[in-house]
């Protein structure tokens, strides 16, 4: 090996052997004995987060977004689904129903029931709390209202 080189070759042991110090020129330890630098350790532990409903949001949106288009409102869902749906109702088309009217039809349509009053939000953003008839699953839809 010539002077300055630098050259690893590990072993089944997971030792590096064969490497030239930079500083002092010595491969491996100055006795002779390999450089002992351990493999990183493997990860054995899985961490499973808890199920939740997210694969329910995710069907129930084409036939949210299909009546919120319906009212000339396009739908974007937002946040992480963990623990609610958050949906926004955006005006789209030239005309647009009111937004109490898309959040009726909502429920006319849905098997929701609305939870509390609505609540204006900032940026005069509306929204409804809105449960499944089943279980601990929550929409929050917002509805951006038109300027007239």
């Amino acid at each position: 090996m010539l002077a300055g080189d630098v050259s690893r070759q590990n072993n089944d042991c997971g030792f590096v052997v064969g490497e030239r110090h930079l500083r002092s020129g010595v491969t491996g330890r100055r006795d002779g004995h390999p450089i002992h630098r351990p493999r990183a350790a493997t990860k054995t532990e899985v961490t499973v987060k808890p199920a939740n409903s997210a694969p329910v949001y995710a069907c129930m949106y084409q036939g949210l977004a299909d009546l919120a288009r319906d009212h000339g409102y396009a739908l974007a869902a937002h946040g992480s689904l963990a623990r609610d749906f958050d949906l926004i109702a955006v005006p789209w088309a030239a005309s647009v129903s009111g937004p109490e009217v898309l959040v009726r039809a909502v429920l006319d349509k849905f098997a929701f029931n609305q939870i509390g009053e609505m609540t204006v939000m900032k940026h005069r953003r509306l929204c409804w709390t809105l449960s499944l008839s089943f279980g601990d699953t929550f929409l929050d839809f917002s509805v951006i209202p038109t300027d007239s």
